[in-house]
């Protein structure tokens, strides 16, 4: 079949690999790429990030909705970002001012697509497990 056949050029093209199998279906994993492309004036990566991204887009309604409102460059634009974010680099408002989009649609599309990204926000990662009942520690979260 056609999927069967796509799946074998991707092989063959080492943009995928096998890796197994899970409840009687192949496993795939994807290795990272980026390829540059220019329609006319326009140009743009293509990336492992943003076809997984676009993939989404199908169940994801948050995803679909950005790109309608904003446009694909500017989801091209945002996944570098989303990884600036999760480095601790940026915030959502800088995300906001650079990508000219409103506040909320940094917020929301960011937590979308930190998870799909692979990406774990610096904040998350070195933060010290605290106890609410220990007053000593939750001290420490306001200073």
């Amino acid at each position: 079949t056609a999927a069967y056949d796509y799946i074998e050029k991707l092989q063959s093209g080492g943009v995928v690999e096998e890796v197994g199998t899970r409840d009687g279906a192949t496993v795939y994993t994807a290795h990272e790429f980026r390829m540059r492309l220019e329609v006319g004036d326009t140009s743009f990566e293509l990336s492992s990030d943003l076809c997984r991204v676009i993939a989404e887009s199908d169940t994801n309604r948050e995803i679909e909705r950005f790109v309608d409102q904003y446009g694909i460059g500017t989801l091209i634009e945002l996944l570098p970002l989303v990884r600036e974010y999760a480095d601790g680099e940026i915030t959502h408002r800088m995300i906001a001012n650079i990508l000219d989009i409103s506040r909320a649609a940094a917020f929301q599309m960011t937590e979308e697509l930190l998870p799909l990204l692979d990406a774990v926000p610096e904040s998350t990662v070195h933060r010290p497990e605290t106890s609410a009942t220990d007053p000593e520690s939750a001290n420490t979260d306001r200073e």
